[in-house]
């Protein structure tokens, strides 16, 4: 077992289960690799930590999942943004708004060039509105449709604010 090789067959082993759909054994072995793995092997622990965070989200252990997206947010290899949202969305899942809402406004301040940047302001605007806070979602909608017109959110948002005016009885 000293042999340099198996410290990453536990890895490949996280990510056949995974492929497999197999999330209890695939978490297992991530998390083997990430506890044995040589810390300066940042890229393949973040994956890990991503990997175990999503086999997490998939079996609906959302609070596990906060864990290893966090985790790998930390760890920052790559994908930070990923980590962010999905902790975000996580923390949404259990019913922590005011939390979802922090996690996703630090996202959208902190990961400006993020291929998940109109996912997050959506995400955000849903939050917002879920809390009853109309003005603060109308806001995240419109910046949605103005900096993001192609976004296949666009459409949705567009509802939303329609509804928002709609409610506040704005014609």
């Amino acid at each position: 077992r000293s042999i340099p090789y198996y410290k990453k067959a536990y890895y490949h082993l996280g990510y056949t289960y995974y492929e497999r759909k197999k999330y209890s054994a695939a978490i297992f072995w991530f998390r083997e690799y990430v506890d044995k793995a040589d810390p300066a092997n940042k890229g393949l622990i973040t994956d890990a930590l991503l990997r175990t965070g999503d086999s997490y989200f998939i079996t609906k252990d959302y609070r596990n999942a906060v864990e290893y997206y966090d985790e790998a947010a930390k760890v920052g290899a790559f994908d930070q943004d990923y980590a962010l949202l999905q902790s975000a969305i996580s923390v949404g899942v259990l019913g922590d708004y005011e939390k979802k809402a922090k996690k996703l406004a630090h996202l959208i301040k902190t990961q400006d060039q993020s291929v998940y940047m109109d996912d997050a302001i959506f995400e955000l605007g849903k939050t917002y509105l879920v809390m009853s806070k109309d003005g603060e979602a109308l806001s995240y909608y419109n910046k949605l449709v103005n900096d993001y017109p192609k976004s296949e959110y666009v459409a949705a948002a567009y509802l939303k604010i329609g509804l928002i005016h709609y409610n506040r009885k704005e014609d």
